[in-house]
């Protein structure tokens, strides 16, 4: 449960869209995204995206020059081996309190870039925010969507779908950025 005080302080973005991308076991669920279309991006009525990328706020419960902040420190990240990981925080906090669940409140540091249909970045805004998870994808489901767009889902092949949002509606927000991340590629490419 979050703090009703977090709620002054933070962007409630709760009600956008936003999913984790990660291997099929992952347990640490510390980055998701989110996209969602706009009518008006530059205020002269160009329609275009709003696209996030959310990171797992954890200096919201590691203080500075605590116990936990110097073992974190020490550790530096977290490692994964082929069959296990050695966490830099603990578990409860990696896998459970910081990890963006789906169906579960979250707190995150947020970039929300505002960017048209062409990719070209009009405005961007960087803070604290709290967000839901809808759906955790794997990268085999990522990649399925991206090469059969129009193939039909079959929802027990995926992850339960959290908040009366459709598998079809995670498709084709991920189709979304897909389109975008390409264009920005032709675009680097270009220069």
């Amino acid at each position: 449960m979050i703090d009703e005080k977090e709620f002054k302080y933070r962007r409630d973005l709760r009600d956008i869209v936003t999913f984790t991308i990660n291997a099929v076991n992952a347990r640490e669920l510390e980055n998701a995204l989110s996209v969602e279309e706009v009518d008006d991006c530059d205020g002269k009525g160009t329609p275009g995206f709003e696209v996030g990328v959310h990171v797992a706020d954890v200096s919201h419960f590691v203080f500075e020059n605590t116990e936990l902040d110097t073992w974190a420190a020490n550790r530096a990240c977290t490692v994964n081996l082929v069959h296990k990981s050695i966490p830099m925080l603990p578990r409860v906090l990696t896998e459970d309190v910081c990890s963006f669940i789906p169906g579960k409140d979250r707190l995150a540091f947020s970039v929300v870039w505002k960017m048209d249909k062409d990719g070209s970045i009009i405005d961007e805004w960087f803070g604290r925010t709290i967000i839901r998870s809808r759906i955790q994808l794997d990268y085999k489901h990522v990649q399925g969507f991206i090469e059969q767009a129009e193939k039909a889902l079959v929802e027990e092949d995926y992850p339960q779908v959290y908040d009366d949002i459709s598998l079809t509606d995670i498709r084709r927000k991920v189709m979304q950025l897909h389109i975008i991340a390409r264009r920005l590629a032709f675009h680097t490419y270009k220069e």
